[in-house]
């Protein structure tokens, strides 16, 4: 997450974002409005954290002002921008190298969660 933007910065492969999800924004590729997108945090095969949001949703607190594709051979990421905020505390351990997040409450559940592990 980057606390200084607004915008998303995105990598995504060709099999999750067809041409046909694609287009341009005043700074170069995005995906279409309407496109609904989860980010799992660390991973889709064992997410802590997760949202979603769908591109151009302006009443959704967690979904990005803008989101710009990237350098579309490099592999998958994501820089979520500040909005990630609104709905996660973040905490960063820079000895241990560890991230921590917790769900706010502030924004409804349908838009994200933290998930629990499992024991």
């Amino acid at each position: 997450m980057d606390t200084g933007v607004t915008a998303m910065y995105l990598t995504v492969p060709e099999s999750q974002a067809p041409a046909e999800l694609r287009t341009f924004n005043d700074v170069g590729p995005t995906l279409v409005a309407g496109t609904k997108l989860t980010i799992s945090i660390p991973a889709e095969d064992s997410p802590q954290a997760l949202y979603t949001f769908t591109v151009g949703d302006d009443l959704n607190p967690l979904a990005p002002r803008k989101l710009n594709l990237v350098g579309g051979s490099r592999p998958p990421f994501v820089n979520t921008s500040v909005r990630f905020l609104n709905g996660f505390d973040y905490l960063y351990d820079a000895e241990g190298g560890f991230v921590g997040l917790r769900w706010t409450g502030r924004v409804p559940q349908s838009f994200g969660r933290v998930v629990s592990p499992s024991n």
